[in-house]
């Protein structure tokens, strides 16, 4: 069992050092309003997120938008259920709430780079080759006779 001891404390390390970082609102007056922060940041971000999100899918078709949003759901349960899991340690001591909070603010945060990269990738392709109507990346397609000039 002694050998054992020292792999499982290994394999909870990461786990001790996330807790053990600080929120970003740690310097608040009591552990209520620490927690209050926390959950407006995350939301703050949550926003921007389903903002972009809805915004990416107004491009789709209905079938691809319907897909997308079930897809996107399913990613917000995934994010709840696996922090509630990364803080269940925590969850009952009185900045457990700041952990949960900053835990999913930072796995929206990372989704939403991942949409913002993939959109900037799809865009560079896309501007690599034009389409044949002279769409342009996020604008609408140009306008012939302002082109030529007619």
């Amino acid at each position: 069992m002694r050998t054992l001891a020292p792999l499982l404390l290994c394999g909870l390390c990461p786990l001790l050092a996330w807790a053990d970082t600080p929120s970003l609102c740690i310097q608040r007056d009591s552990s209520a309003a620490t927690n209050a922060c926390a959950r407006e940041l995350r939301q703050l971000v949550d926003d921007q997120l389903e903002a972009r999100h809805n915004q990416l899918l107004s491009r789709e078709t209905t079938q691809q938008r319907m897909r997308h949003q079930k897809q996107f759901k399913a990613w917000l349960e995934t994010r709840t259920r696996r922090c509630a899991a990364r803080t269940q340690a925590i969850r009952d001591t009185p900045l457990g709430e700041a952990h949960f909070q900053d835990c999913l603010r930072e796995a929206s945060e990372q989704h939403l780079r991942k949409l913002n990269e993939e959109a900037a990738a799809s865009c560079t392709l896309r501007n690599a080759a034009p389409p044949l109507d002279g769409a342009r990346c996020g604008k609408p397609p140009l306008d012939p006779t302002k082109t030529l000039g007619f």
